[in-house]
């Protein structure tokens, strides 16, 4: 057995490939899995695809998922917060009249200070939020399979 080449991926451990020199056909590595990047990678859009050294695939991911932010945090401010102002009597008074917990847990707190906010709004919101979680998965999924082969030195 004779080393070909060796190469240093993420983790700054050395693998060495072996192959027999009579063999001529030589096939390809495959695509390390990284499951801890992938992780982060659906916590933090692009970040997995970014340590995997997939630059371009990974600020892809990183500019949609602070666009989807973005939006929402617009949305909220515009439209949301608002209401929400608007509302802050009717919700102390839910509140006086069951009590703080049950006002939570019955959910009536929130749908005093939240009436109003139109369906449009909520749609929007809804849109957003599943994006947000589709690019999450994508990006996630993207930096498991970890599509960039890692080119010999």
């Amino acid at each position: 057995m004779t080393t070909i080449n060796s190469f240093q991926p993420i983790y700054n451990q050395t693998v060495t490939f072996k192959a027999n020199v009579e063999n001529t056909a030589t096939a390809s590595p495959k695509p390390e899995k990284h499951p801890g990047v992938a992780v982060l990678s659906y916590v933090f859009p692009g970040t997995g695809q970014l340590l995997n050294g997939e630059t371009k695939t990974g600020l892809k991911h990183l500019v949609i998922d602070l666009s989807l932010m973005a939006s929402g945090f617009v949305l909220g401010i515009k439209k949301v917060l608002p209401v929400i102002k608007q509302n802050k009597e009717a919700a102390k008074k839910v509140i006086k009249e069951k009590g703080f917990v049950k006002a939570l847990l019955s959910l009536e707190y929130f749908k005093a200070r939240l009436n109003g906010v139109s369906k449009k709004t909520v749609a929007a919101g809804a849109v957003i939020w599943v994006l947000s979680m589709l690019n999450g998965a994508a990006s996630s999924m993207d930096a498991y399979n970890g599509k960039k082969i890692i080119k010999h030195s």
